[in-house]
C-alpha cells in the first residue's frame, strides 16, 4: 500500500450521492456538480478564463450572425422548435 492510501477494510462506502447532499456541502467557493450519483467538485472558473470564454463567444457570435440570424449562446439550450427526446 502506497502513502496516504486507505486501506480496503477502513474505506468508506457510500451509496450514490443525491440532490438532498448538496446543501451539506461547504461554502468554500467551489462548485459541487452532481453527475450519475457522484459528486464533481470543480474551482471557480479564473478572471482570465471568464475573460478567454467572452472573447470567444464574442469571436463565434460575429461568425455565426454574418449570413443570417443564428444567436451564439454560452450554454446548451432545447429549441422550443425541437421536440425533447
Amino acid at each position: 500500500m502506497g502513502e496516504g492510501e486507505i486501506p480496503d477494510d477502513e474505506r468508506v462506502t457510500r451509496t450514490a450521492f443525491t440532490v438532498d447532499d448538496l446543501p451539506e456541502q461547504p461554502d468554500d467557493g467551489n462548485r459541487y456538480e452532481l453527475f450519475d450519483g457522484s459528486l464533481l467538485v470543480s474551482p471557480v472558473p479564473t478572471l482570465w478564463h471568464q475573460d478567454a470564454i467572452f472573447l470567444l463567444q464574442t469571436i463565434l457570435h460575429q461568425a455565426a450572425t454574418r449570413p443570417g440570424p443564428r444567436p451564439a449562446l454560452p450554454s446548451p439550450f432545447r429549441s422550443p422548435s425541437i421536440p425533447p427526446t
